[in-house]
């Protein structure tokens, strides 16, 4: 692993501490999909991965507050959140899927 990438692991891991995977299917998904969360005692998320449409949501400000903190760009800081949440669910499928940065909390 790289300096970089393990500067920003480190980072996800202590900003992160308190948070724990969840697993739910909504109404409108339908088996065996499963849509992961990352969430707190407080239900906020920072990152979900669905395995329906084969997407990544992660958290907006984590996702630029960690691109602006290492000076990575934003293709590298995308692969290295993939790799993140495949490695989080256990899911190395989320390497290959679309990745979006948005705001998961209002």
């Amino acid at each position: 692993m790289n300096r970089k990438k393990e500067l920003v692991f480190k980072y996800f891991d202590s900003i992160f501490s308190d948070y724990e995977k969840h697993g739910r299917r909504p109404i409108n998904m339908r088996s065996p999909h499963v849509l992961f969360e990352y969430m707190n005692k407080n239900g906020f998320t920072v990152f979900e991965y669905n395995t329906e449409d084969q997407s990544i949501r992660f958290n907006y400000d984590d996702f630029y507050s960690a691109k602006n903190m290492f000076g990575v760009t934003v293709g590298d800081l995308t692969d290295m959140c993939k790799e993140y949440v495949a490695n989080k669910f256990d899911k190395p499928e989320a390497l290959t899927t679309t990745f979006f940065p948005r705001r998961l909390n209002p």
